[in-house]
């Protein structure tokens, strides 16, 4: 087997629950090197590792058991959260940006709105959660130098800061180019065009690689379940806001669509956004749904 296979293997199997890598790792290597890896095995092997999460096997039982069902639950949802805000930017940028034609009827306008408080409600509630295990789990990770608690939070969160700096540099920059006397270069155009392009591929990646890093360094704090309630519960409101933002937005499009004053092309950004979101509540939603059987046992016992 060809040492890159190797290094992606490694990579794909390291996406799996503690708990799976602790019982089939060494099989699933083992298994990689004699059978080769394919694109479709990467493909398999990534879908089988969102399973892993959303429908976690521990082998144990009791407390140690909802333990690893409410980190299981509060990873998921910040993973979907993380969709689900890609998918809303794109969405709502590609309606109000420049406002379509028939949004300013009833029913695609409230049903925009509608998208968009349900998600500033759930990022609110993203925003609490953070504070919260900042408190909890990063703070106290610091002082005593645990490093393999703060790294995976402080690597995405440098990255995050510089995607951030670009944008600033970027928003200065690309209104005088624009705005320059006489007509733009169209080497100029295309540069932008993909700048922007490599600009929200980024920023999607690092908003990824925040929450998988949050819910690595949770994970190895080995928390309490009494600690890990309060992430759980904001994860299931996380994917009720998410269920409503996916409906409102799709009843906001379909109207669009209806109204006759929207051209189809106007729709197709939107209409990816809104299968974004769609997506990221569905496994929120699933991910909920199966923690709040450990909640509600974690809550019996205390």
């Amino acid at each position: 087997m060809r040492q890159r296979h190797r290094v992606i293997a490694t990579a794909v199997i390291a996406l799996y629950p503690p708990s799976w890598r602790g019982r089939y790792g060494r099989e699933m290597h083992a298994l990689v090197e004699e059978t080769g890896l394919t694109r479709g095995a990467i493909v398999d092997l990534l879908g089988a590792a969102l399973v892993a999460w959303v429908f976690p096997r521990s082998g144990r039982h009791g407390a140690e058991r909802r333990r690893w069902r409410l980190e299981a639950t509060l990873c998921t949802c910040a993973v979907a959260w993380a969709i689900t805000l890609i998918g809303m930017a794109g969405f709502s940028r590609g309606i109000d940006d420049s406002p379509l034609p028939g949004l300013d009827s009833r029913l695609p306008n409230a049903a925009f709105h509608a998208a968009e408080t349900s998600f500033t409600i759930s990022a609110a509630v993203v925003a609490l959660v953070v504070v919260f295990y900042g408190l909890v789990v990063f703070a106290p990770a610091v002082r005593r130098r645990a490093g393999s608690i703060v790294l995976p939070v402080a690597l995405p969160s440098a990255a995050a800061l510089s995607w951030t700096a670009a944008s600033i540099g970027m928003g200065w920059l690309i209104p005088r180019l624009i705005g320059s006397h006489g007509p733009i270069d169209r080497r100029i155009v295309i540069g932008l065009g993909f700048a922007l392009l490599a600009w929200a591929a980024a920023g999607g990646l690092i908003l990824m690689a925040c929450a998988v890093g949050g819910g690595m360094a949770l994970r190895r704090s080995h928390l309490s379940e009494q600690l890990l309630i309060p992430g759980a519960v904001g994860g299931a409101v996380v994917a009720a806001c998410a269920l409503v933002s996916s409906g409102c937005a799709v009843v906001c499009l379909v109207s669009l669509l209806e109204s006759g004053r929207t051209a189809p092309g106007d729709l197709v950004m939107p209409g990816i956004g809104a299968a974004l979101v769609l997506a990221g509540a569905t496994v929120a939603i699933t991910a909920a749904g199966r923690g709040a059987t450990a909640v509600v046992g974690a809550l019996r016992r205390m």
